[in-house]
């Protein structure tokens, strides 16, 4: 990616760019109301609340996804 030339990137829109703080630098993750309405919607209103504050990632896909454990604030898995 940081080869890419600047024609390939475009400026993500504020109102739908979340910023995570890892250890090893920060990621900006753009979320897609226009595919995704009601989860964008749902991970917007669980951001607000801190509700992923201090929680781990399982694993990453480059550049696609990553994916988290769905925990209790007890630390506790729920299962859906």
């Amino acid at each position: 990616m940081a080869r890419d030339p600047a024609t390939h990137w475009r400026r993500p829109d504020p109102d739908n760019t979340l910023y995570l703080q890892l250890s090893s630098g920060r990621v900006i993750i753009e979320l897609a109301p226009r595919v995704a309405p009601h989860h964008v919607a749902n991970i917007k209103a669980l951001v607000r609340a801190h509700y992923f504050d201090g929680l781990g990632i399982l694993r990453v896909q480059d550049e696609t996804s990553c994916s988290g454990p769905i925990l209790t604030r007890t630390g506790r898995c729920r299962s859906q």
